[in-house]
């Protein structure tokens, strides 16, 4: 169980090391859960918030820059259905009306084959 937890730790730590460039100047936020609604330009994943010891939905902007993985493997975001696991980079940034929005920089696709 040590070895899972490692593992996973070292792999989220991997991608925030490895994000890319993409307009923004935010925040950038590692997501792990499972998908909840998958649309053309957003998705939805239920996370797990520490703080408040509770699972919460949030919705993540999918757009041209978004790098979508299994494995080793590159996906495209039609690949993407509603109760994968995943682990999501995301950025946030100002939204149109203020709010703050969370934009897709990698999407990792857990127990891909």
């Amino acid at each position: 169980m040590k070895l899972l937890r490692a593992f996973h730790l070292s792999a989220v730590l991997a991608l925030s090391a490895l994000a890319s460039p993409h307009p923004g100047h935010g925040e950038v936020k590692v997501l792990s859960g499972r998908l909840l609604a998958v649309e053309a330009e957003r998705i939805q994943i239920d996370v797990f918030d520490r703080e408040a010891f509770s699972h919460k939905r949030v919705w993540v902007i999918l757009d041209a820059h978004t790098k979508i993985e299994a494995g080793k493997a590159r996906r495209a975001a039609a690949d993407l259905r509603p109760d994968q696991e995943v682990d999501c980079m995301a950025e946030t940034e100002e939204g149109k009306d203020g709010a703050i929005d969370l934009r897709a920089l990698r999407i990792r696709l857990k127990n891909a084959k």
